[in-house]
């Protein structure tokens, strides 16, 4: 008897900043996916949402922080956007479509199935997804509910904190690793908000933007991922 496929979810979105929200839904897919690897994608442009305010790599960081808890089923990768990008001939600071990332990754990996990884609000408007059947049809989405907690997670939210110096609020929204990363690089801070207003170029210049997350101790005519 041959073994089923290893399933493997795909995580997409701004993730400015990720917060606990995020991981909440990442464990909750890993659970009902059930999935044996998860890889974390922060868009480049998002097609709803438009340029991040912080820089690509300083996303991929903050991911790492966060999704260190699930150990090596994780991987945070910046640039598999990128590779789609070129792969499918998509102009700078246009909008790379997730059924381009699934087409390529499913080239790649072959021996894999892959799932989409939504939340509720992106699965009552699946249908406007560019490609949206098609994108079904490739990687069936999981879709994961929001946190049943007190209180609610928002990069917005976080991004309002960590502007006003509300530590405490920032904490709990993001973790204490990521806050104290927020804090000691300025981000989200008027002065740099605005110097990343403009449109990213040489987003993949400089240090590796995958990332395998170490164990503790040691995106669619519209669409939004």
């Amino acid at each position: 008897m041959t073994s089923p496929r290893p399933i493997t979810g795909i995580f997409g979105g701004s993730f400015d900043p990720p917060h606990l929200g995020h991981l909440h839904s990442a464990v909750e897919a890993m659970v009902i996916g059930p999935l044996s690897k998860l890889i974390v994608v922060p868009s480049l442009c998002h097609p709803w949402k438009g340029n991040a305010k912080s820089t690509l790599q300083q996303r991929v960081d903050m991911l790492g922080m966060l999704f260190r808890v699930l150990g090596g089923a994780a991987e945070i990768n910046g640039t598999v956007e990128l590779e789609a990008a070129f792969r499918f001939g998509v102009r700078p600071n246009n909008p790379i479509y997730t059924l381009y990332v699934v087409e390529m990754l499913l080239a790649r990996f072959p021996d894999r199935e892959f799932r989409l990884v939504i939340g509720e609000d992106e699965a009552n408007r699946f249908s406007e997804w560019y490609g949206a059947e098609k994108l079904a049809r490739l990687a069936p989405p999981v879709v994961v509910s929001r946190p049943r907690c007190e209180g609610t997670f928002s990069s917005t939210q976080a991004r309002h904190a960590a502007q006003e110096g509300q530590i405490g609020d920032l904490t709990r929204l993001v973790g204490p690793e990521v806050a104290t990363y927020i804090e000691k690089n300025a981000l989200y801070r008027k002065n740099n908000v605005e110097k990343l207003d403009k449109p990213l170029t040489g987003v993949v210049q400089g240090k590796s933007q995958v990332r395998e997350v170490a164990p503790e101790g040691a995106r669619k005519g519209k669409e939004s991922t």
